[in-house]
């Protein structure tokens, strides 16, 4: 606590933070703007096209045969300067299949791609040993090359869009119902802020938009929405307290900090389980799927501190005035009555 009124960031001066500061949250939504009509958002194999061909196995293939040719085919794409692609293996009763997808990069046109996919697909025959003159009828062949279209792209987006905002408005109805309409209402903002400022940095860190963000971003509002209702069940247990000015605002604070601590502690550990669990699936699958968790949590810290917390001593403040409003008159009506 003295730590962070050394720093003086509390929520009861988040004030004057917010009014010396508040340009710097609008600063990286406008470049996160500017950048995506400039550039457009970095859209994954999700929502983009692409290129795409097959090899196909008409025989049974090992485990890891597979594990192998998937591994030398990714190194392959790499070795092309190539960021965005999907190597996954697919197998029906017919025959198996590894598919292999990369994504149109932007200002190259459609014969620059296909050259380069073709450039692909060459050494991948020569690694894995398949000759392209022969398609029909050999044992194993790789198809031509041809146009990725990404399935129900737009609905994806959709999908993406309805259940963020219905889980907001979950949570602000909750709120609502527990708190009343006043820290609802702040609650929404606090949400649509970290939503904002985490889809900003993604914007500005270039991250692919893929269908699992959904993931991290729907965490990021769960621990965010946590942390705030912790917040506003202290804030109105202890306003009770206060009723006759018991305490000065520094008191105020050391109270209802420790009364928060095990609401912090346990969030805590909640964020520490899920980067660990996140760094985990980072590590055997992509380094996009850790950067909007953590993303999203400079985003939660940032909206606690512009929106939440801003509230707080407002709402604080307010309650404050007004109870020694009431406590002045009430003096005023027992002197009359004296």
């Amino acid at each position: 606590m003295k730590l962070l009124n050394k720093f003086k960031i509390t929520p009861l001066n988040t004030g004057k933070v917010v009014k010396r500061l508040w340009f710097i949250p609008l600063i990286i939504m406008i470049t996160a703007v500017i950048i995506a009509s400039v550039f457009g958002l970095n859209q994954s194999l999700d929502f983009n096209t692409g290129r795409q061909f097959y090899v196909v196995f008409t025989d049974q293939v090992e485990e890891d045969t597979v594990k192998e040719y998937k591994n030398e085919i990714k190194s392959i794409i790499k070795d092309h300067g190539v960021n965005i692609y999907e190597v996954e293996y697919l197998e029906n009763n017919l025959a198996s299949r590894i598919s292999v997808v990369i994504k149109d990069a932007k200002f190259k046109t459609d014969d620059n791609m296909n050259c380069l996919m073709e450039q692909i697909r060459t050494d991948v025959a020569n690694e894995l040993s398949i000759d392209l003159s022969v398609t029909e009828n050999y044992k194993t062949h790789i198809s031509e090359v041809c146009k990725y279209y990404p399935p129900y792209s737009t609905v994806n987006y959709l999908w993406m869009s309805l259940t963020l905002v219905g889980l907001i408005a979950i949570i602000f109805a909750y709120a609502w119902i527990r708190f009343g309409i006043v820290y609802a209402l702040t609650t929404f903002l606090g949400l649509v802020f970290d939503l904002f400022m985490t889809a900003s940095l993604v914007i500005l860190c270039r991250i692919p938009v893929y269908i699992t963000l959904l993931i991290p971003l729907a965490v990021v509002l769960l621990l965010s929405s946590f942390l705030k209702f912790a917040i506003f069940a202290k804030l109105k247990e202890n306003i009770k307290l206060d009723v006759e000015n018991k305490y000065n605002d520094e008191e105020y604070m050391d109270k209802t900090i420790n009364d928060l601590t095990p609401n912090l502690a346990v969030s805590l550990i909640t964020v520490i389980v899920m980067f660990v669990l996140f760094t985990f699936i980072s590590l055997i699958t992509s380094l996009w799927y850790i950067l909007p968790m953590v993303l999203g949590l400079i985003s939660t810290i940032l909206g606690t501190l512009y929106v939440t917390c801003a509230s707080w001593s407002k709402i604080y403040n307010k309650n404050k005035d007004k109870r020694l409003l009431e406590k002045k008159k009430k003096t005023e009506n027992d002197t009359i009555v004296v």
